[in-house]
């Protein structure tokens, strides 16, 4: 299995809250969604979170791809001898599980429609349920 992630800064819970960040997992092939957290911002920590959780329930996928955010790869402006490792693509490595970097939002188009239908229904479904989230 494969599987793509991103995290996605929205007014998810419209104006009740200060913007949230949803991190957002779907698997490649099949376009399910496999885990949602709402966290303040994108960081090695919060993916390191929720990869933790997710891992554990579901299992290592054979690769994780994403965009080329600075917690998954090292954006350096100069050529250097050598690409320097992230925290998370160390991790990564030592699961044995291979990350890949999207060039463009595009290259991950599953993802990117999935982000836009969460941002257009997730806020009326948790209104519709009364989410504590939204109260």
């Amino acid at each position: 299995m494969s599987e793509q992630s991103d995290g996605s800064k929205h007014a998810q819970l419209e104006d009740r809250t200060e913007k949230a960040t949803l991190l957002v997992f779907i698997d490649d092939a099949a376009s399910e969604l496999l885990a949602l957290k709402f966290v303040e911002e994108e960081s090695f920590f919060a993916y390191g979170e929720v990869c933790k959780r997710y891992f554990q329930e579901v299992g290592l996928p054979m690769s994780f791809y994403s965009d080329r955010f600075s917690v998954f790869r090292t954006n350096r402006s100069k050529k250097l001898e050598y690409e320097p490792v992230t925290q998370f693509q160390r991790a990564l490595s030592g699961l044995a599980v291979k990350l890949i970097c999207a060039n463009s939002p595009e290259a991950k188009g599953r993802l990117e429609r999935a982000n836009a239908t969460l941002q257009d229904r997730l806020i009326k479904e948790m209104r519709l349920r009364n989410s504590p989230a939204c109260s």
